[in-house]
């Protein structure tokens, strides 16, 4: 137990060292990376694996010779 308490009073530490509006910026930008992840893929799952095959044509050869 009081190994935990030293370690929470390290990381105190370091949080009065480091100002409150980089702190602030850090956890604005990891948010907003997150809300962006998020809007992609509801933006992928929209358009559906339909969009996708209608982008890829078959991969087909002349008459079925192997290449």
């Amino acid at each position: 137990m009081r190994a935990h308490s030293i370690v929470v009073l390290e990381w105190l530490s370091i949080l009065n060292a480091v100002p409150m509006s980089a702190l602030l910026m850090v956890v604005l930008s990891i948010g907003a990376f997150r809300f962006s992840l998020l809007q992609q893929q509801s933006f992928w799952a929209l358009r559906g694996p339909a969009s996708t095959q209608a982008a890829d044509p078959p991969c087909s050869v002349g008459s079925g010779h192997i290449v």
